[in-house]
C-alpha cells in the first residue's frame, strides 16, 4: 500500500509539474505571439513608408525627365535663334560693307 502512495504522490506531482510546464508553454507562446504581431504591424508600417517614398522617388524622376526635356528643348531653340542672329550678323556685316563701298563709289564721283 505504501509504494501505491508513494507511486500515486509522484503521480500527482508529475501531473502538477507537467500542468506547471504547459501554463509556462502557454503564457510563452502569447508572449511570443504578441511580439510577433508588433513585428508584423512594424514591418507592414515600414514597407508602407518604402512604398510611398518609392511613390516620391518615381514621381521626381517622373519630373526631372520632364525637366530634362524641356532642357533639350531650349536648347534647341537657343541654338536656332544663334543660327538667326549669327545670319543675321553677317548680313549687317555684308550690308555695312556695301554701304561703305557705295559711300566711297559716292564721294568718288564728288570729287570729280
Amino acid at each position: 500500500m505504501r509504494m501505491m502512495v508513494t507511486f500515486m504522490n509522484a503521480q500527482l506531482r508529475h501531473q502538477e509539474l507537467q500542468h506547471r510546464g504547459i501554463i509556462h508553454l502557454a503564457s510563452e507562446a502569447q508572449v511570443t505571439h504578441s511580439k510577433l504581431d508588433r513585428q508584423i504591424t512594424q514591418a507592414e508600417e515600414l514597407q508602407a513608408a518604402v512604398t510611398a517614398r518609392d511613390e516620391v522617388i518615381a514621381q521626381r524622376e517622373e519630373t526631372i525627365g520632364h525637366r530634362e526635356d524641356q532642357i533639350v528643348e531650349s536648347d534647341a531653340v537657343i541654338s536656332q535663334r544663334n543660327t538667326v542672329i549669327e545670319s543675321l550678323q553677317e548680313q549687317a556685316r555684308t550690308s555695312l560693307r556695301s554701304l561703305r563701298m557705295l559711300m566711297l563709289i559716292s564721294s568718288t564721283f564728288k570729287n570729280t
